[in-house]
């Protein structure tokens, strides 16, 4: 009976179970569907640290980007330092925040030593994203197990170490995101990527087995996985990837990638599959027959992009960044030797070796991941006996036109285009370049320049499908846009004959139809103004082209502008280093009216302003040198600079502040009318409204830098006058310095005023002129205590000890306000200033502050707060202007009995603290038993020049009124000396006697 109550209990129980599954299934299913309909809030990254791996391009570069325009604090690895600075200056210019730091993300002690860093420098992480990756495909049997490591190495083991230095963290916080990029290629395995695809499994295995890990911990932390599943990614890997239905799953863009990412990560997503039907599409297929996964791929044309990346880059020249293999193939290729043809790509198109020279086609792909590749694709009519030995293991040799696998993926007509705009670009730029039958060949413009005998050995070589580049001598390569951007840094790259031939092969002016002007920007300029410059035509009428001349009236360079365009496209090129500002010719301007310039952005600028009588020029790219050398050899003495609004930039004004001109800014706003869209009487009307750059509101380090260096060679004089009486203070504040701002507090009737009395006294009888402003106890009085401050003890009754003392005292440089009582502060500023102008006071007191309040109509507090807000002000402007050290006595506010004060104790709001260099509190600490009374403690709270804060012992003497001690120590000492003569005769006896006991 009782097995069968509990056969019967366990089937109920299978049966419970069961239906909770069922139900569970249910619940998820319309989760699923709601969060279709109506998506999870995006949650908000501001403030979040977020560390992404590979962020030097592709994927990574676009999440560091998106990341820090959403208010996150984004740290960026890569093992390219070079690509991972310019990301995080990307970031920088667009307004966030971002640290780089070089990271072999697969060496466990490379990340631990960054990840520490990165705790130091920027703090803990709170989102983590693992996206490094590599993808070398080839044929498994053609992996090295060097290449099979490095794969596992950046593709999981990464992962792992990321993971485990951040996970501690993401625990004892509660909270933290990992988000890690896998690949479509670790739901779906496909040919020619099985190590890839094994790293991408184990990624999405990592991630599954760490969700389940975290979902059943006892502490339940709020931490988000997210598993990133992309398809084919354009990334630059893949030049123009093409699948068969584009429609169904288009080829996605790294930014979009990214910004799908990133809205998963905020909706909290577990699984992002990116396009999303893929993902569940893989699931269905797993329900199907064995294979069904790879047939799907291969109808949607997946096999084509990984069997023409493996056909353009089989033969990879393994790292492509060793010289000497590359140096050997080079001589190899130029050896006088009668090669025979070779069949060239999937096309017959045959090429004799000699004319081929170095063909390189660069072909890459991939889905999700890292990787590029760069090849050498021969046929095999090529010999391997003509082959370096070291090379035979990286030249795959395609025996026959069937073994190049799928279809071409660029299109004649896009191939021409991009032909087309190479051509274009070279010749604008009038770079020189050879071409082949599959790629042109020109210098390159990063590679250390050599003779000449070597200057052939500088090339780079660029696809003419593709734009894509390589330069085996300096290990640079790109898409043809960075080309661009490289091509286009250096301006001074021609030679004289090159710039001459140049010009003569255009046309000009006069020979050219009057409305070839009229698209142009160059459209309100005048025939003659032309002709003045001495402009030519291309002759296809495209460009104008306006020759810059040096002061010697030779040309040195070219400003090319293009006529096809209504806003100014300008290409200027310059004789090797004879970079010239773009001005009228000698002959066009006479000297008196060389005294005046002004400086425009384009040289389409400079034309208009000619065109009004105007002498203008314009600057080659970011080159300031070239203005201050016109400047010298012309002797102008104004520059006008003239930019549209925007802020000129910084080099240009620190060059003419160096060169002693005047120097303006023409006032502008941003959206005004370009300067060669203007009228004559706008430009005249504009030239009239200008602003100095030199004011006495601004400074720059160059006017300053003597300052900075004397107050480094004069330490002791920088820190200011030390105290005497209050040698303490010296250890804190270091010294009493001008142009400071001091403000003392104190209880009330603590002794604030006698305390400054002696303070002040301190420094005056060292030679600091001072100036006394006592609104609360009278000049009298206050003479008074001084006097006896000075004397140490009291005053004497005899009038002829009195003058003897008085008239000792009345060399000191002190000064007193007659004011007593409420003040203007206003009046008070003025008594001040002139005190500065007439007697060279260094040193001013105002006892106190609050008799400046109340001047005002309304008696409220919030109006006294504000007088007083204005009182500092004009106290602290006055020291800084006048270089006078200001001490304001100020009174609290009220705390509860025995409390002692702070910093925001001092009465009003805390601009009063905010605006001093120094603040001192007179503190009363109250006595700890019957047997001892109450001392006072001189605290600073706040020191803006040595940062060092601390205590200062006082102890009040009656007979001197000081709180220093200093003429309590020299009586103790008087004492002490006199204690000492007194008992020396006993124990002079005393010794003797017990000498004679010894017998001596």
């Amino acid at each position: 009976m009782l097995e069968i109550i509990m056969i019967v209990y366990q089937y109920v129980l299978l049966l419970c179970d069961f239906a909770a599954l069922l139900w569970r299934c249910v619940v998820l299913t319309l989760t699923a569907v709601w969060r279709t309909i109506s998506p999870a809030p995006l949650a908000s990254l501001a403030g979040e640290i977020v560390l992404v791996t590979g962020a030097g391009h592709g994927i990574g570069r676009e999440l560091s980007l998106q990341f820090a325009r959403l208010g996150g604090r984004v740290v960026c690895l890569d093992v390219n330092e070079a690509t991972n600075r310019n990301t995080k200056e990307d970031i920088l210019r667009e307004g966030g925040s971002a640290w780089a730091f070089k990271c072999d993300v697969g060496n466990r002690d490379e990340v631990k030593s960054v990840c520490a860093k990165v705790r130091q420098e920027v703090g803990e992480v709170t989102v983590l994203v693992n996206n490094a990756g590599i993808m070398p495909c080839k044929p498994f049997l053609r992996h090295t197990a060097d290449e099979v490591i490095d794969v596992f190495r950046v593709n999981v083991f990464a992962h792992f170490w990321l993971v485990q230095e951040w996970l501690p963290s993401f625990l004892e916080a509660g909270r933290g995101t990992i988000v890690a990029l896998s690949s479509i290629a670790g739901l779906v395995a496909t040919s020619n990527l099985a190590p890839y695809c094994a790293t991408k499994f184990a990624v999405r295995g990592l991630m599954e087995g760490l969700t389940e890990e975290l979902r059943y911990a006892k502490r339940h932390p709020n931490i988000q996985l997210t598993s990133v599943y992309p398809f084919v990614v354009d990334t630059g890997l893949a030049q123009r990837p093409r699948i068969r239905f584009p429609s169904l799953n288009p080829v996605t863009s790294a930014s979009q990638c990214a910004a799908l990412v990133i809205e998963g990560v905020r909706r909290g997503e577990e699984v992002i599959c990116i396009p999303t039907k893929d993902y569940y599409g893989s699931l269905a297929c797993q329900c199907y027959a064995e294979g069904s996964p790879q047939s799907l791929l291969r109808f949607y044309g997946y096999w084509r992009v990984t069997n023409k990346y493996l056909n353009t880059s089989l033969c990879l020249l393994s790292t492509m960044a060793t010289y000497q293999r590359l140096s050997g193939l080079l001589r190899t290729l130029k050896q006088p030797l009668k090669y025979p043809a070779v069949k060239y790509g999937a096309r017959n198109t045959y090429i004799s070796l000699p004319k081929l020279r170095f063909s390189l086609l660069m072909g890459s792909g991939g889905a999700g991941g890292g990787g590029s590749g760069r090849c050498l694709h021969i046929g095999n009519v090529f010999k391997q006996r003509d082959i370096p030995e070291y090379l035979l293991g990286y030249i795959s040799q395609v025996t026959a036109e069937s073994d190049l696998l799928g279809d071409e993926l660029e299109e004649e007509e896009e191939e021409k285009d991009m032909e087309d705009d190479i051509v274009d670009f070279l010749n604008t730029r009038i770079l020189t370049f050879e071409e082949t039958d599959t790629s042109f060949v020109l210098p390159c413009p990063t590679c250390p320049r050599k003779n000449e005998e070597e200057t052939k050995l500088n090339e780079i070589f660029v696809d003419k499908n593709s734009g894509y580049f390589v330069c085996p001598w300096c290990c640079r390569d790109g898409t043809w846009e960075e080309l661009m951007a490289l091509l286009d840094t250096r301006e001074d790259s021609l030679t004289a004959n090159q710039l001459i031939a140049y010009l003569d092969s255009a046309l000009p002016v006069a020979e050219v139809a009057d409305d070839w002007l009229n698209e142009s920007p160059l459209k309100n300029i005048s025939r003659v103004t032309l002709e003045k410059f001495a402009a030519r035509v291309t002759a296809d009428r495209s460009r104008l082209l306006l020759p810059v001349t040096d002061h010697l009236g030779d040309t040195v360079g070219v400003e090319s502008v293009s006529l096809l365009h209504h806003l100014p496209q300008i290409i200027r090129r310059f004789v090797t280093g004879q970079s010239r500002v773009f001005s009228p010719p000698t002959t066009t301007t006479t000297t008196s009216r060389r005294e005046r310039v002004v400086v425009v952005p384009t040289c389409c600028d400079v034309l208009t302003l000619a065109e009004c009588g105007v002498y203008a020029v314009s600057l080659p790219s970011e080159d300031v040198s070239t203005l201050e050398q016109h400047i010298a050899t012309y002797d102008l003495t104004e520059v006008l600079v003239w930019c549209r609004g925007l802020p000129p930039p910084r080099p240009l004004l620190l060059a003419l502040i160096q060169t002693g001109v005047a120097c303006s800014l023409v006032q502008s706003a941003e959206n005004d009318t370009p300067v060669y869209l203007k009228s004559g009487t706008e430009i005249k009307t504009s030239l009239n409204k200008t602003i100095p750059v030199l004011s006495s509101a601004t400074t720059t380090f160059s006017q300053i830098k003597d300052k900075v260096y004397y107050r480094l060679t004069h330490k002791e004089e920088t820190c200011g006058v030390q105290w005497r009486r209050f040698a303490g203070l010296n250890d804190i504040l270091l010294g009493h310095r001008p142009g400071e701002l001091t403000v003392l507090t104190g209880p009330t009737g603590c002794g604030k005023t006698t305390l400054m009395a002696e303070y002040s006294l301190d420094l005056c009888c060292q030679g600091v002129p001072t100036l006394w402003g006592s609104f609360e106890v009278s000049v009298v009085r206050l003479c008074e205590v001084m006097l006896q401050q000075y004397s140490g003890s009291p005053l004497p009754q005899e009038l002829h000890q009195f003058n003897t003392l008085a008239s000792q005292f009345s060399t000191l440089p002190l000064h007193f306000l007659t004011y007593h009582g409420q003040h203007d502060v206003k009046a008070v500023v003025k008594a001040m200033r002139e005190a500065v102008q007439v007697w060279g006071v260094q040193h001013i007191i105002i006892d106190n502050l609050q008799f400046m309040l109340g001047t005002g109509k309304s008696g409220s507090s919030a109006e006294r707060w504000w007088e007083q807000d204005l009182a500092v002000s004009s106290l602290r402007r006055f020291a800084t202007q006048t270089g006078c050290h200001v001490t304001v006595i100020a009174h609290p506010k009220k705390v509860p009995e025995g409390q002692l004060l702070g910093i925001d104790s001092v009465f009003g709001s805390a601009k009063v603290t905010q605006e001093a260099d120094n603040v001192m509190i007179l503190q009363v600490k109250a006595a700890t038993s019957s047997l001892t009374s109450s001392r006072k403690v001189l605290q600073v709270v706040k020191n803006r020049y040595g940062g060092q804060l601390g205590d200062l012992p006082l102890r009040f003497h009656k007979d001197s009124l000081t709180l220093s001690s200093c003429f309590r120590q020299k009586v103790r000492e008087r004492s002490q000396k006199g204690e000492r003569e007194g008992s020396g005769g006993s124990l002079k006896k005393i010794n003797i006697k017990g000498l004679s006991r010894l017998g001596l």
